[in-house]
């Protein structure tokens, strides 16, 4: 049985701060970010660091699988140091 992916409502807000978040990274005064609402009520309401933008819609939109290309540039450093340590382990053992 297959379930369909879950929709995500999106909202745009317009940064107001510099500051940066684990989600969508640094940002800046005047930078425009779509964000799932609960992030974007957290951004404005909590963090007071963003204000929302007026939107005639709000976006609903399907998280994409991420491209083979992408994903494999995308690596966190972490990951590709013990990839590293790994592959050195390996040809010292050899």
């Amino acid at each position: 049985m297959q379930v369909a992916p879950a929709t995500l409502t999106m909202q745009k807000i317009k940064f107001i701060r510099s500051g940066c978040c684990t989600v969508i990274g640094s940002f800046s005064p005047g930078d425009v970010a779509t964000v799932h609402t609960s992030l974007a009520v957290h951004l404005v309401s909590q963090a007071m660091v963003a204000e929302f933008l007026p939107s005639t819609e709000q976006c609903v939109s399907r998280p994409e699988p991420p491209s083979v290309a992408r994903s494999a540039s995308l690596k966190p450093l972490a990951l590709q140091r013990r990839q590293v340590v790994r592959q050195n382990a390996a040809a010292k053992a050899a």
